[in-house]
């Protein structure tokens, strides 16, 4: 590094330098006032400590002068060059390294001008404290402005892009550690951490042997700080804070941090004292740094008698989580956050005074922060999946634990939140209304299949399977696999009825009920730490906004089928990660199948209703007076709800039983998942204790005949579902009369094929080529460029690539279609067969 660059460094410090060189003087206005260049007393010579001329000086008595590099020179070197620069160096901390002659030349902070907006001139700082990486480079520096007024303006002065610029750090950049090169070239010196540059510069005088560092921006940036070289830095570390709230205030964050760091007491200083100030009469200094952390002992630990009300749930990276037992919420506090109104939320005013009475006020909060910071620590790091909220859940020993918001029954017997002993966490939550003084009988359970039995099922073979959700999804968080289930059904279907007489009064007190406009983010935010079950009536896809509203709920519902332990991260807006850990059974109700990826659907059982014509009217009667009797009471409802909490480790021991049984029947572990815990759900409805299992075997085997498989449908997949997207799109259709009718596409194929004697049937024809979708006696042409077709497949799997899976159609052909009148048309023709009708005729090649 050449004079000039040393010389514009040393300018940056030059009142440090005399303080350091020229002790015996002083500072008088912008000077410093010294006896000559060798130091004693007196004031024939001066220094100019500011502006464009700081370093110049001029000694009277001998009539001698020159700049900050020529006093260095003379007071340390007497006139050995090779000496002076190896002072400066030293006090510098620069690496003696050739200069790169490409580099560009040093910068000079105070000849750096300063102009804001509402100002008309340039202005210039006093004095300067540069800021170093660990290798020695400049990064930046602190520039002090004195104003006319007295009062002084401190600016950060970074090098960006090779140009000095006014401008501060801020996320994501860390703001940096003064004297960091310091800490990097003494790796074997202890620490001691001040505030503020000027007070390092006094503390690294009077301290020597500590490498005396702060950081930039003052208390309030403290934890804006890359603290890294103090976490593994092994050697000694003291906190020595400013003499108020503040300073002591940033010091304890950085405890929070360090928590072998000792902290220095300046309870009894001056208000806003540092050690850069003089020192107090009866003070001293050397005693507070060797009395650093003996005045803040640990007080012993409570006896049992006397626990705090609250319970230490351990720490992450810079907080502290606490359960209080007064109002049974979490609280979690950063280090600077333990003051006085904060711990007043996890323990009342009474207790702190006993514990920890204070010399100047009722309460020493230092000296219980400290504590709290290392009883955190031996607590161990927090663990957010031992949170357990609303619902019910089986610890290790196969307890049965149902938390009702806020109280908790373990094993059917009422307990008070605070009073459990577990490993688990369980705050305070909504209250839930439960009952469990009560549980069903056998032939409540029996009366409760029965009704799901009356209802118009597609399939009445399958008409346990909603029985046998509803009972399982009451102890969803006690699952290993969490079932999902959509309940689907034309209008008229009696799907609404079945919600609202049948579902809901069982699991609406203990459930999240949401409907169509939900969003998969207003579900996680509902439910929280809560175990509980979802329903979603309304559940349709009607445009493309929907169609990723409910593709966003069917992920959820996919992240929050197995336990694993894993858990969804989400970005906040303060740019700390939130996690949220899913424990619910979903059930969604729509008209149409509310999945749109083969991957979400096989996560679902499958109940589908269908609609009644002329039925005899003394059925439905039958069937109400049976609801009117079961769920539409109260008491069997709670029934229900006790029965199956009080099973809960049945409940899920039989859901194991179950899947291995359908895994060995029809080798589908994916359906086994599904269908293994509602049918775990089913048969704890008619049995008090888990089957064999052979006897889970027999009934696997009676529910899913192997013959009756075969002659099933095969099981979706994209190509397939691409189509059935297509058929289920519904559109408008408008008669002679003007009058406005809403159909699928399937229903308008349907009067072109089957029904031409209805008049909508010409009227069907043109509503579906204004979609692309041309009907022909041996096929659907299905245009493969129509902007009506690409708003159809926005917002699923089949995005932009759905007429490659149309092709992938057995029978499909790729085809040019003249509608008459018309150009024509690029297509893919279908199989009338593969839209769900038969060809009346031979299909022409």
């Amino acid at each position: 590094m050449e004079t000039k660059e040393l010389r514009g460094l040393l300018n940056g410090r030059v009142e440090e330098i005399c303080e350091k060189l020229l002790p015996a003087g002083k500072r008088v206005g912008h000077q410093w006032k010294i006896g000559n260049v060798s130091g004693d007393p007196g004031d024939s010579m001066d220094v100019e400590l500011e502006g464009p001329k700081a370093g110049l000086w001029h000694d009277l008595s001998n009539n001698e002068g020159g700049d900050i590099f020529d006093l260095v020179n003379a007071n340390q070197a007497h006139g050995n060059m090779g000496l002076t620069f190896k002072w400066a160096r030293e006090y510098l901390g620069v690496p003696n390294t050739p200069r790169d002659p490409s580099a560009p030349q040093p910068t000079d902070p105070l000849k750096v001008g300063f102009k804001s907006k509402e100002e008309t001139v340039w202005r210039y700082g006093s004095k300067a404290w540069a800021y170093h990486a660990a290798d020695g480079s400049v990064i930046g520096w602190v520039v002090r402005f004195d104003l006319p007024d007295g009062k002084k303006d401190i600016l950060p002065l970074r090098i960006i892009d090779g140009t000095p610029r006014f401008r501060g750090w801020k996320n994501p950049d860390s703001n940096p550690i003064y004297n960091l090169h310091r800490l990097t070239s003494r790796p074997d010196a202890p620490v001691l951490v001040v505030e503020g540059e000027k007070t390092a510069d006094a503390a690294a005088r009077q301290f020597p042997a500590c490498v005396c560092i702060t950081w930039q921006g003052g208390s309030g940036r403290v934890s804006a700080v890359d603290w890294k070289p103090l976490l593994e830095r092994q050697t000694p570390i003291r906190l020595w804070p400013d003499a108020d709230k503040p300073g002591r205030d940033a010091m304890t964050y950085l405890k929070a941090r360090l928590p072998n760091a000792l902290v220095v007491r300046t309870d009894d200083l001056p208000g806003g004292w540092d050690l850069f100030d003089p020192v107090p009469d009866g003070v001293s200094v050397q005693g507070l740094f060797d009395a650093a952390g003996v005045t803040m002992p640990s007080p012993p630990p409570a006896p049992a008698a006397e626990a705090p009300p609250f319970r230490f749930l351990g720490y992450t990276d810079s907080c502290y989580h606490y359960l209080a037992s007064e109002n049974g919420l979490i609280t979690k506090l950063a280090g600077p956050a333990h003051s006085e109104l904060n711990l007043l939320t996890i323990a009342p005013l009474s207790w702190w005074e006993s514990r920890f009475p204070g010399s100047k006020s009722k309460v020493d909060y230092h000296v219980a922060a400290d504590w709290l910071f290392r009883a955190g620590h031996a607590a161990g790091y927090f663990d957010p999946s031992r949170i357990r909220g609303a619902g019910c859940w089986v610890e290790a020993d196969d307890s049965v634990v149902f938390h009702a918001g806020d109280r908790l029954y373990v094993n059917g017997v009422e307990k008070p939140i605070h009073e459990h002993d577990s490993p688990y966490y369980y705050p305070v939550r909504k209250s839930r209304p439960i009952n469990l003084s009560k549980a069903a009988s056998l032939s409540d359970r029996a009366k409760f299949t029965a009704v799901c039995e009356r209802f118009p099922w597609r399939d009445p073979s399958k008409s346990w399977v909603l029985s046998g959700w509803v009972f399982s999804a009451i102890v969803c968080g006690a699952l290993d696999w969490r079932p999902h289930l959509t309940l689907n059904g034309e209008s008229g279907s009696g799907k609404s009825y079945i919600w609202k007489s049948y579902i809901a009064p069982i699991l609406g007190p203990i459930s999240v009920c949401a409907l169509s406009s939900t969003t998969e983010a207003g579900i996680r935010h509902s439910l929280g730490c809560d175990a509980l079950p979802v329903l979603m009536d309304e559940a349709e896809v009607k445009d493309e906004r929907s169609a990723k509203r409910i593709q966003g709920i069917l992920e959820l519902s996919r992240m929050a089928s197995a336990e694993t332990g894993a858990a969804i991260i989400k970005g906040s807006a303060s740019g700390e990660a939130v996690t949220y850990r899913v424990r619910s059974c979903f059930l969604l109700s729509s008209i149409a199948k509310a999945a749109t990826e083969f991957a979400d659907e096989s996560r679902f059982a499958q109940a589908e209703l269908v609609k009644r014509h002329a039925e005899d009217p003394a059925i439905f009667l039958k069937t109400r007076q049976l609801i009117a009797a079961t769920t539409g009471q109260p008491d069997f409802c709670e029934g229900i709800r006790s029965r199956a909490i009080s099973m809960a480790a049945v409940i899920r021991a039989t859901a194991g039983i179950f899947q291995q049984a359908i895994v060995n029947h029809l080798g589908d572990a994916r359906r086994a998942q599904q269908y293994g815990p509602i049918a775990a759900g089913y048969w704890c409805l008619g049995s008090d204790e888990a089957p064999t299992e052979s006897e889970a075997a027999e009934w696997v085997a009676a529910q899913w005949p192997l013959d009756a498989e075969a002659d099933e449908p095969a099981t979706d997949t994209d190509k397939s579902r691409a189509v059935d997207i297509l058929m289920e799109h519904r559109t408008t259709l408008q008669d002679d009369s003007g009058v406005r009718f809403d159909h699928t596409v399937s229903e308008l194929l349907s009067m072109f094929y089957e029904n031409k004697i209805d008049p909508r049937a010409n009227g069907a024809r043109e509503t579906l080529t204004r979609i692309g979708v041309y009907p022909s006696h041996n096929g659907v042409h299905v245009a493969v460029r129509h902007t009506s077709l690409s708003t159809i497949y926005r917002g699923t799997q089949f995005d932009g690539r759905w007429t490659d899976n149309l092709r992938q159609i057995d029978g499909s052909k790729t085809s040019v279609y003249t509608p008459y009148g018309e150009k024509s048309k690029a297509s893919t023709k279908l199989p009338l067969a593969a839209c769900g009708f038969c060809a009346s005729q031979t299909e022409l090649l």
